[in-house]
């Protein structure tokens, strides 16, 4: 699976590059420092982290579902993720209805398969985060499981915050400092690792 391995490679470059960037520049952090001074680096990092973060695992999932279809064309053997992504469509019983009676069972399969990719790309298309309710949606239907690391999911959930606050103004925040978020995105990047892992094994 070479082109995950590049995926985690890129993802591993480009949150190194935002970390010099936004946040070494304000480390080591004086006892004294004053928020306002690292507050809109902090937003970028978060943003452009958690953005970084989503990407990722969109393209991951994205990759496996379409290698499993290929699979199944071209050896005709379900993966797990195969299975996994035909858990997620729609109910058989219409599927059969619309069946043709001349309709092989490959055909039928590679039909189902081009639906749920299309289901499943707009489910990809239209995410809109990577909180562990985003992961589920996003992880499930391609056979992988959510990391269950509660401090993975603790500082994914602090980014996804971040985030959120920074893209709604107007609402009350409090400004994180620049070692914390660092931390949170290590923690994610943790996370994204093991996700690639997994995914390099089905």
């Amino acid at each position: 699976m070479p082109l995950l391995v590049e995926l985690f490679a890129e993802l591993e470059q480009h949150l190194q590059q935002l970390e010099r960037r936004f946040i070494r520049p304000h480390l080591p952090l004086p006892p004294t420092a004053d928020p306002c001074a690292y507050d809109l680096d902090v937003r970028a990092f978060c943003m452009l982290s958690h953005a970084a973060l989503e990407q990722f695992i969109e393209d991951v999932c994205r990759q496996l579902m379409i290698d499993a279809s290929s699979s199944w064309i071209d050896t005709r053997q379900a993966s797990n993720t195969l299975l996994a992504l035909f858990a997620f469509g729609p109910e058989l019983e219409l599927e059969l209805r619309e069946a043709s009676a001349e309709q092989s069972f490959f055909e039928y399969i590679r039909q189902g398969i081009d639906r749920r990719k299309t289901a499943f790309s707009n489910v990809l298309f239209e995410n809109n985060g990577i909180s562990s309710k985003y992961l589920r949606q996003m992880l499930l239907p391609v056979g992988l499981n959510v990391p269950d690391n509660a401090r993975w999911l603790g500082s994914l959930n602090q980014l996804a915050k971040q985030r959120g606050e920074t893209a709604h103004r107007g609402q009350v925040r409090v400004i994180p400092a620049p070692n914390d978020v660092l931390e949170w995105v290590r923690d994610c990047l943790e996370m994204c690792a093991q996700i690639h892992r997994r995914a390099t094994r089905v």
